[in-house]
């Protein structure tokens, strides 16, 4: 074997698709396919100046490295030119996938390692049988210099299994070979919510073969280990290389935020995209939901919920025999069945070895600082004078990925030798410290101090003070919450960078305006130094403080043409909403805070399904009595009432209902009494007591008019409305409708101009007027979907089914009804009474005209469909439509 080239160089690595089934059922036709493609892979490699890198153990791939890119492309095309004009034996023939990255090289004992090595890896992964891919970097070199009657194909940005940055892929094509191929294998083809990761992954390769080997043994996996040792990354790294295995997608669950057990299953749930359901318990919907498919559900930072977790995931698990499930935590969950992976921290050199430059690569704790001390000063280079600093950090950190990386950002403020000294001291300053803490805890403590120590005093004081947001936070809170005594909020911005700029606050540029958030161990450290100091209590008061102005000013807005924004808003801060709760219910003095926190989510938790979790807030405000305010109680009862309705409980919501009312007729507040009359009216439209509906309707409407609030005018019209529809007085409907549809267009609010269509096409299908009604409810299904509204969507495709049995498309309605009740279903909703008496109407009326076997098909054909499809399916032209 020639002697391995080092520097920049270019990377081929080949597999053989399918190769392990080969084997398995045609060995000897293997024994010599493999031969024969040793042979030419070998030839043709020593033919372009490359060199073949000895195995691997890597099954039936090949591994060749060129000094020159050129040559490397111009052997990838040779190669599978021969390799697809062999003539393989019939039961052997070999598919081969190539991959070509240019980058720097790691050699160490005859062979390469590191980043470079990883990402042509990952490339080669997403390749077909025949395939030859190119990373950008190797692209650009090669693209004006292509052997002769070769194309290079642009094939866009895709993700490759590492989670960092997407890659530009290139197809290189030489004549005479197929240049169409199945989509790519990378991660954007996969159903999951992995996080891209904005760090390069260090070393473990090991230990996430070993990961994913494990999962394919056990169905519960728990990573355990002490805080800061990278189970999380480590669970990422694993999981990504799974996608193919679990048709149904890699769900990541962050438990951190969690602080609650009874919120688990919900958060879980939203994860998931699975919603409530009236009447049901979360874990039985979610048990349904997971039943039939084969998931990967990774649970990360379970140590302070450990009995909810372990409860939920043998719940599941029993339920779901298609489900793995993949935790984190500092301790098992104690689950029948459950395997433990202990995480350790990464390799070292032994005390006292000094390895050489070279082999530095060969132990992760080095290379994770050395690759982030490069982020953090780009000129960086350990050279033999500096490198007794950088293993001296390194080993008094334990190989711990979190400190080695906190430790590793000073390099762009501090001298090595300082950062080495300053690590000593601290240490020995925690000899004294308790004897049974893990040695581990104690490194991970000292760290932490350290670091904060490095900080100014405003700083300081500002990243204890962000310790109290759950789930990140935004610029404007960080200036109301974390500003005063020692930090003004013209000073917080620029201190908050400083975090950033030292890993202690992470920055999330993505989302809109910008998002913050600590790891949660930086995050449990900042909130003990906050409890040292005293200032907890007055924190959490001004956190609190905060977000009920969040929520109350984001309730104005969620009525016009703002609403979606103001709804994303509420729904990216409901982990720091539902703090800001829990702290206004344990303030024994301050129940009317609690009430208006109440009273200004409702809205958010009827459009975002959280019916049961608002229930149990509800409860729990109105419980505690004490000296509220009527007009804070009275808010809150008419939340209440509308997410019990939507529950399905119309007598416990008319019970809130009429409370409601009596409180805000106390207060002597116009508005709240005209909202707790329009939840009074329409209760009884859905309990059938039409007098009571149209006079409080009517009471309602009289007050909105005075006041001139349009929002509310609206409403009670189309409750007069309805109630004149349930009569049978259409043209009374009709008016009162298109009077409630003139408003809130001139509101701009999409959620009630939807909803207005639905019952304008409600009269109409009573008028046979089917056309009218079919447009109505297709310009109604279209804004519902854009809002995100199923329930609004699935009213609409209840009329649209109407129109088709209308048409004499009787099939198709029952596909669309079949699609309505499935989403109603999953999403925990029920129809008013009128479109249920309608739904069953249509149901045994298609029945009767199709025959009970083409009715059953079409009803299975829609409850299989997306809800998007459905849609899709309904907004079809009359005339395109068989």
């Amino acid at each position: 074997m020639a002697s391995l080239p080092a520097g920049t160089l270019t990377f081929l690595l080949t597999d053989v698709e399918g190769s392990t089934r080969l084997w398995e059922r045609h060995p000897e036709a293997m024994r010599s396919a493999c031969a024969r493609h040793d042979a030419l892979v070998e030839s043709v490699v020593d033919a372009h100046d490359g060199v073949l890198v000895r195995p691997r153990g890597e099954g039936d791939s090949r591994f060749a490295v060129f000094p020159l890119a050129t040559n490397a492309v111009t052997a990838a095309s040779v190669l599978q030119t021969a390799l697809h004009a062999e003539t393989w034996p019939r039961e052997a023939a070999l598919r081969v996938r190539i991959a070509l990255h240019t980058g720097e090289a790691d050699l160490r004992e005859g062979d390469y390692y590191g980043a470079a090595v990883n990402r042509c890896a990952r490339l080669r992964e997403i390749a077909h049988g025949g395939q030859t891919l190119l990373s950008q970097a190797t692209a650009g070199l090669v693209q004006d210099s292509l052997p002769r009657h070769t194309r290079l194909l642009d094939l866009g940005d895709h993700l490759l299994r590492d989670l960092e940055r997407s890659e530009r892929v290139y197809q290189l094509t030489p004549a005479g070979l197929p240049e169409a191929y199945p989509s790519l294998r990378s991660m954007e083809r996969f159903a999951h919510n992995l996080p891209v990761q904005l760090t390069s992954f260090v070393g473990r390769e090991e230990e996430v073969s070993r990961v994913r080997d494990l999962l394919g043994q056990t169905r519960l996996l728990t990573l355990v280990g002490v805080g800061g040792t990278g189970k999380t990354r480590l669970a990422l790294q694993a999981a990504a290389g799974l996608l193919e295995a679990f048709p149904d997608g890699v769900w990541l669950v962050d438990l951190a935020p969690t602080g609650d057990a009874d919120r688990v299953p919900q958060t879980v749930a939203a994860a998931l995209g699975v919603r409530e359901q009236g009447g049901q318990p979360l874990v039985a919907t979610l048990s349904e939901h997971l039943k039939s498919r084969s998931v990967l559900l990774l649970l990360d930072n379970c140590e302070h919920l450990l009995d909810a977790c372990a409860r939920l995931t043998e719940s599941l698990l029993r339920a779901s025999p298609g489900l793995r499930v993949l935790t984190t935590s500092r301790e098992g969950l104690g689950v029948t069945g459950e395997t433990l992976y202990r995480v350790s921290s990464l390799r070292l050199p032994d005390a006292g070895e000094v390895p050489s430059l070279d082999a530095l690569t060969g132990f992760p704790g080095v290379q994770l600082f050395l690759e982030r001390a490069r982020a953090a000063a780009p000129g960086f280079a350990v050279t033999a004078a500096t490198l007794p600093s950088v293993l001296d950090v390194c080993r008094h950190l334990d190989g711990i990925p979190l400190a080695i990386e906190l430790a590793a950002a000073r390099v762009g403020t501090l001298p090595l030798e300082r950062i080495a000294r300053g690590m000593s001291d601290r240490f020995r300053l925690l000899t004294g410290g308790s004897r049974t803490a893990p040695p581990r805890l104690q490194t991970l403590r000292a760290t932490m101090d350290w670091s904060y120590d490095l900080l100014t005093e405003p700083e300081q004081t500002l990243l204890r003070r962000l310790s109290v947001f759950v789930g990140g936070w935004t610029l404007e809170a960080a200036e109301e919450v974390g500003s005063g005594q020692g930090v003004g909020e013209w000073e917080v911005i620029d201190r908050l960078g400083a975090l950033v700029e030292k890993s202690l606050v992470v920055y999330d540029e993505g989302d809109v305006g910008g998002r913050y958030h600590m790891l949660e161990t930086v995050r449990q450290y900042a909130r003990d130094r906050l409890l040292d100091t005293g200032e907890a209590e007055d924190l959490r008061q001004r956190h609190l403080t905060f977000y009920l102005g969040l929520a109350e000013e984001a309730e104005r807005h969620l009525y016009g043409p703002e609403q979606a924004a103001h709804l994303r808003s509420l729904e990216r801060d409901h982990d720091n909403l539902r703090a800001a709760l829990e702290e206004s219910l344990v303030r024994g003095e301050d129940e009317e805070t609690a009430l208006r926190m109440v009273g200004a989510l409702g809205q958010f938790w009827l459009q975002g399904s959280y019916l049961r979790e608002a229930r149990d807030w509800v409860d729990r405000a109105l419980a505690r009595g004490g000296e509220a305010s009527p007009l804070a109680r009275a808010r809150a009862l008419v939340s209440g009432s509308a997410c019990v309705r939507h529950c399905g409980d119309h007598e416990l919501a008319a019970r809130l209902a009429e409370e409601g009312l009596q409180s805000a007729r106390m207060a002597q507040d116009r508005p709240t009494i005209a909202r707790a009359l329009f939840e009074v009216s329409l209760i009884a439209t859905w309990r059938g007591e039409l007098d009571e509906a149209w006079a409080s309707a009517g009471e309602g409407l009289a007050l909105a008019q005075a006041e001139g609030n349009r929002w509310l005018e609206s409403r009670h019209l189309a409750v007069l409305g309805r109630a004149a529809a349930l009569r049978g007085r259409h043209d009374t409907a009709r008016t009162h409708f298109e009077e409630a549809l003139g408003a809130s267009r001139e509101l701009g609010d999409e959620w009630h101009i939807g909803m207005t269509l639905a019952n304008l096409g409600f009269v109409t299908r009573r008028a046979g007027s089917w056309e009218e009604a079919g447009a109505l409810h297709r310009e109604g299904v279209v804004l519902h979907q854009r809002l995100g509204d199923r329930r609004g969507v699935c009213w609409h495709l209840v009329g649209l089914a109407g129109v088709e049995v209308s048409r004499g498309r009787e099939a198709r309605a029952v596909s669309l009804l079949g699609a309505a009740a499935a989403a109603m279903r999953a999403n925990g909703l029920v129809l008013p009474p009128d479109l249920r008496e309608e739904q069953a109407n249509l149901l045994a009326q298609t029945r009767e005209l199709l025959g009970e076997e083409p009715f059953a098909a079409a009803w299975a054909q829609g409850e299989a469909m997306p809800l998007g499809e459905a849609v899709a399916s309904a907004l079809e032209s009359p005339e395109h439509v068989a």
